[in-house]
């Protein structure tokens, strides 16, 4: 995300989206989030103008593995 972004609205529209509730990091740069991805979620995302990158991993279930992608400079 953006430095300056709305953390709450982002939030309150992922939760909407999902049903999950993103944790954030690095003062709200890094927002996690676990859920299944639809072309029309992943659409919705790469349009909104504070998205900066979006990573993820098919996990094949519900497990997390963690944090396992970091910013590269």
């Amino acid at each position: 995300m953006k430095k300056g972004t709305n953390i709450e609205k982002a939030r309150d529209t992922i939760l909407q989206c999902t049903g999950t509730i993103p944790s954030t990091r690095d003062g709200g740069t890094h927002v996690v989030s676990n859920h299944k991805v639809t072309l029309d979620l992943l659409k919705f995302i790469s349009a909104n103008e504070d998205v900066l990158e979006m990573t993820g991993d098919y996990s094949g279930g519900s497990a997390s593995i963690g944090a396992s992608h970091e910013h590269r400079h």
